[in-house]
């Protein structure tokens, strides 16, 4: 789960790059307009489809880490059948609908360059880079839950068939549909919603509607990306560079939190005197040195929750007053007008 979220931030940065060259271009920027919609549709649909993979996986297994699954395409083939299918989608493989809107991205950076700036051949590089890595990222996945030797603990699983199945087979099918046939959604939805924006309406026309994403110069780009995946793959796992973990001094909660810390402990020790009201169990979980188990936000929480602890009753009894207040006033103007 983790691996499929964090992959939404590069998701996330292909829908707002195409928003960036919308404004970048203006009044003909209706190319990267049109990528950003189409990826938000795409996004939700393979997204969705992989956390729902997720969900299947462990409900099998009760195991989150993929490290410690493999092999399970013999015990939930439709389960795998669906991953691939949403894998293939947020890689971009052609005949998937990933492929449509990160084509139709592309096109948007090719005219920024074009029309605009060279600098946008960096942004082209990127955008190569970043969607190498996104094929790495689930042949990875595939691969450890799905393809490698299945641990013995697995091999008592027996698929379970269910109504609950057709939400899986239901969101690959609009994957394989919107792929294959691309101009639905485009010229459907769209194209009206750029109709109704300040967009040239004869670069709609000659560029966007009916647009033809199957050319074989934008299938062809699609191969060393897909390549390029499976090389960082093989790379990764030969040289365990999967393994490797930041070091627990260069992640934010010791730089962040540390000095917020000192600073809270200082207000409430400023507010309440020496005896601040932290129980035993709260300070244990303020202290610095478990990272896995109380995360920044958690710390924060607790940290500032001697303020609540102060004002709470008096933030309390205010309101209280203030809104006995305001409903006696409303109650006698209504008696009032009622007598006048």
């Amino acid at each position: 789960k983790r691996l499929i979220a964090y992959s939404s931030i590069s998701q996330m940065g292909y829908i707002v790059m195409g928003i960036g060259v919308a404004l970048y271009l203006g009044y003909i920027g209706a190319m990267g307009y049109t990528g950003a919609l189409y990826h938000i549709i795409n996004h939700a649909l393979f997204k969705s489809l992989l956390f729902m993979v997720a969900g299947v996986v462990y409900f099998h297994t009760r195991e989150a880490d993929m490290t410690r699954l493999g092999g399970l395409w013999r015990k939930l083939p439709l389960t795998a059948t669906v991953c691939l299918i949403a894998s293939l989608g947020i890689s971009g493989v052609p005949l998937f609908n990933g492929y449509v809107s990160k084509t139709i991205l592309h096109h948007g950076i090719v005219e920024a360059y074009e029309y605009k700036h060279f600098s946008f051949r960096y942004a082209e590089m990127i955008f190569f880079v970043v969607s190498a890595g996104t094929t790495c990222l689930y042949i990875k996945m595939f691969y450890y839950v799905f393809l490698r030797k299945m641990p013995k603990r697995f091999e008592s699983i027996k698929p379970e068939y269910n109504c609950l199945d057709t939400a899986l087979v239901a969101v690959a099918v609009l994957i394989v549909a919107i792929g294959m046939f691309p101009g639905y959604i485009l010229d459907t939805l769209i194209v009206p919603a750029l109709r109704s924006t300040t967009y040239d309406p004869a670069f709609i026309d000659s560029y966007v509607l009916g647009m033809r994403v199957f050319t074989a110069s934008d299938v062809w780009i699609m191969v060393p990306i897909i390549a390029g995946g499976f090389l960082i793959f093989l790379l990764g796992k030969k040289f365990r560079l999967f393994q490797l973990r930041i070091p627990a001094w260069f992640r934010l909660e010791p730089i962040l939190f540390f000095p917020a810390n000192l600073t809270l402990r200082l207000a409430c020790r400023a507010v309440h005197g020496k005896q601040c009201p932290l129980t035993e169990e709260e300070r244990r979980r303020l202290e610095l040195k478990d990272h896995a188990r109380t995360g920044f936000l958690e710390r924060f929480i607790i940290a500032t929750s001697f303020f609540n602890r102060r004002y709470e009753t008096t933030i309390i009894r205010s309101d209280a007053f203030i809104y006995t207040g305001a409903i006696t006033v409303i109650l006698l103007m209504m008696v009032l007008l009622g007598i006048l």
